[in-house]
């Protein structure tokens, strides 16, 4: 559907003395991505223009082929474009048949994946901690924005670490129970965790008081109460919701179970379930007021519709 629609347009990429290095065509936000021929556009969007716009494919695609003609390609001697094709070749929208679908299935079954026993070279791997570095998203060690953490266990050993999280489950420990080790919510060691400190920025140990740690816990323990509350508030609400949705479809169910039980109560305590009933019944008034008012007008209605 989109082939008909005018959403094409045609654009270029400029160099920094304004001349042209690439024509392309596409639609929404091609403009700015990469090229499948690995052609970048200019990281200054302003040498990103748009020649021609709200075009269907098809002229969007002879302009192209014209732009490029104009101005000639590069491997090809014939101009300064970086273009490899003389444009118009795209396939935007296109669908594979079922046949094409099953052929491309059956030509990769039982083949192994490319890289099934295979390892980044070294030298990859090492530009990818690198690059995580720069822009802060590496893990542990590697991150230069990790924290510093001192572990000590029951033999007396001690270990430094980065990120407590990433160590703990790497180790087999339960992060969030050597969290708790730290913040004072659990008093008690962690399998052979006994102590958690952690490093400023200069160096130093962190040392937390016990009133500090005593002051967690409460305001830890206060979320926790307030979250469990909630929750409890919801289920009833729930529950309560659910009842009164299927009241009566229960009662269809279960009639002579019920009759049954509200027999027994009235011949173990007649006096007891005369009350009940007085304050079901004045409960049940208080809610349902108007409904009640209704139903009675209507049966007025009805007798004097007979009577007459």
């Amino acid at each position: 559907m989109s082939k008909d629609l005018n959403v094409f347009y045609t654009y270029a990429y400029l160099r920094e003395d304004k001349t042209p290095y690439y024509i392309g065509k596409g639609k929404n936000d091609r403009a700015f991505r990469r090229n499948k021929n690995n052609i970048r556009p200019p990281k200054d969007i302003s040498r990103v223009i748009f020649l021609k716009q709200n075009l269907s494919e098809e002229e969007a695609f002879r302009h192209e082929i014209y732009m490029i003609f104009v101005f000639g390609r590069k491997d090809l001697g014939t101009g300064i474009l970086r273009n490899r094709t003389n444009g118009g070749e795209g396939t935007s929208g296109f669908v594979h048949s079922q046949e094409t679908k099953k052929k491309q299935s059956e030509s990769k079954k039982g083949k192994p994946s490319y890289w099934k026993g295979k390892k980044l070279p070294q030298e990859i791997i090492d530009k990818q901690i690198e690059t995580k570095k720069r822009n802060g998203t590496a893990r542990g060690e590697n991150n230069p924005r990790a924290k510093k953490w001192r572990i000590t266990f029951e033999d007396g050993r001690v270990e430094i670490v980065y990120s407590l999280q990433t160590w703990a489950v790497n180790n087999g420990y339960n992060s969030s129970s050597v969290r708790n080790l730290y913040n004072g919510s659990c008093t008690k060691k962690h399998k052979d965790i006994v102590k958690i400190e952690q490093y400023d920025k200069n160096g130093e140990i962190i040392i937390i008081s016990e009133e500090e740690n005593a002051e967690k816990l409460r305001v830890k323990n206060k979320k926790d109460r307030e979250k469990y509350q909630k929750n409890i508030e919801k289920q009833r609400e729930y529950q309560n919701e659910w009842q009164r949705k299927n009241r009566h479809r229960y009662y269809k169910k279960n009639k002579e179970k019920i009759l049954e039980r509200q027999k027994k109560r009235r011949e173990e305590d007649p006096e007891k379930y005369r009350e009940y009933s007085r304050e079901h019944r004045k409960k049940y008034r208080e809610k349902n007021r108007e409904q009640i008012n209704e139903y009675q007008r209507k049966r007025y209605r009805e007798k004097r519709k007979k009577s007459n």
